[in-house]
């Protein structure tokens, strides 16, 4: 073994930092040393425990953004208080239809004269809809006849609409507004009356519609072998059917589909009660049992 190789090696080893602390240092110096070292390990496992802290904390306050019931709301910087009303005010204007109104039944649309014409033309108007779609045929588009288009509202009008065919309501009625009505010159009169009724009779398209398919045994039923009051009946008792026995086309059966009935009309306005009324007066009218509203007399005012 060679001496001075191992002897050069431990001296090595003295020179080297740690080797040299335990050797050549002051035993307090190393002291102090060691605690610092303590110290940092114990600051830096301290603040791997805050970062843990705060990296849970941060991990709750997003699992409180998903969770958006738990998110606390803003304090309120301006406290409102209701005060008493002092006097009740009505917003001016229609209305909703939700809201129950305060009803006359004597007067406006509540009488039973202004009712009679609303259910008239809403029973013209499902049976209208019905038709349209019952006609399968390509391009084939009536306009909603017109009815009570003079403002007629007596009895003896009403009763004889309802014994009208389908096909005299939609070819002889003139509607309000058509092509060509805009250039007659009178504005009122039976002059404008007459020259309306030649007018219309050019360009009635319900008419032309309507005669292009009577071939079919099934629409000729419809238009000329039904009455208005055979669709305003089953509207009236909310019914989908009609059922009815006819000289020349025996017994007509005719399921309704898509047909509106009276239960749909005017809910809001009318209770249960007075559309009972009504529809009877109604059936009144259609059947001939109604008496013409009588008239009042003006009487002169003397000075």
């Amino acid at each position: 073994m060679d001496i001075n190789k191992e002897y050069e090696s431990f001296t090595f080893v003295q020179k080297t930092k740690s080797n040299k602390r335990k050797f050549d240092d002051n035993p307090n110096e190393i002291c102090k040393e060691n605690e610092l070292t303590s110290n940092n390990t114990f600051a830096n496992h301290k603040t791997a425990e805050d970062s843990n802290l705060l990296g849970n904390e941060f991990k709750q306050n997003i699992d409180k953004v998903e969770d958006f019931n738990s998110i606390n709301p803003k304090p309120k910087i301006f406290r409102i208080k209701k005060v008493p009303k002092i006097f009740e005010t009505h917003k001016l204007g229609r209305p909703p239809k939700h809201k129950i109104k305060n009803k006359d039944l004597r007067k406006g649309r509540f009488r039973q004269v202004n009712v009679n014409p609303k259910i008239f033309n809403a029973g013209k108007k499902s049976m209208h809809n019905f038709i349209s779609r019952y006609v399968n045929v390509e391009d084939f588009d009536l306009q909603e006849p017109d009815i009570n288009e003079n403002g007629q509202n007596n009895h003896a009008y009403w009763k004889q609409m309802s014994n009208k065919t389908p096909y005299e309501i939609y070819c002889n009625t003139i509607p309000k507004r058509f092509e060509g009505d805009t250039l007659i010159e009178e504005k009122k009169g039976e002059i404008r009356n007459q020259k309306r009724k030649e007018l219309y009779s050019k360009i009635n398209k319900n008419k032309k519609q309507i005669d292009a398919i009577l071939g079919i045994k099934k629409y000729e039923i419809v238009f000329k072998g039904l009455l208005f009051k055979d669709f305003m009946i089953p509207y009236l008792n909310n019914k989908t059917r009609i059922d009815k026995y006819h000289e020349k086309y025996g017994l007509i059966e005719l399921d309704l589909k898509g047909f509106e009935t009276y239960s749909q009309f005017n809910n809001y306005d009318y209770t249960k009660t007075k559309k009972e009324e009504y529809k009877k007066h109604v059936l009144d009218i259609i059947n001939g049992k109604a008496k013409n509203r009588k008239r009042t007399k003006k009487t002169k005012k003397f000075e």
